[in-house]
């Protein structure tokens, strides 16, 4: 049996295979495809606080948080949560035929709500537009 998380842990969420720039295309405005789970485990955000610095209580204190914060316990740091795009994505879908993808960045990112430790997430990918650029390659963004 796969990990939770990881792509084919659940046969009826097999990645979606799209063909090319063409099939990516012919996706503007349609929901892609649904991720697998991913559970945001204790580890995973201490792992994220050591290779970011960022070792603020509310991530790695469980007593204090439980105590002090509004949360009720520990919660993922909101880039803990965006950096995890890729791995969702993956288990999501896969793009035949392209020499590499890269970031380009991100528009209007927001954190409206909290991560707590043991939260399940899941990424519902939308292709909003596709542009061919002056250097040849293809723009591609949606909303998650």
């Amino acid at each position: 049996m796969t990990e939770p998380g990881k792509p084919g842990s659940d046969p009826a969420l097999t990645p979606v295979s799209i063909a090319g720039i063409e099939g990516l295309r012919g996706l503007v405005g349609r929901e892609v495809a649904v991720s697998d789970w991913m559970t945001v485990d204790a580890a995973r955000v201490a792992a994220f606080a050591d290779a970011t610095g960022d070792h603020q209580w509310i991530h790695l204190d469980a007593a204090r948080a439980a105590r002090e914060s509004p949360y009720g316990g520990i919660v993922a740091h909101g880039f803990l949560t965006l950096s995890l795009i890729p791995a969702l994505r993956a288990s999501a879908m896969t793009i035949e035929g392209i020499g590499m993808a890269i970031n380009y960045g991100m528009n209007r990112v927001r954190f409206p709500a909290p991560v707590p430790v043991g939260s399940r997430l899941v990424l519902m990918p939308h292709r909003c537009n596709c542009s061919q650029s002056t250097c040849g390659t293809l723009r591609s963004t949606g909303d998650t």
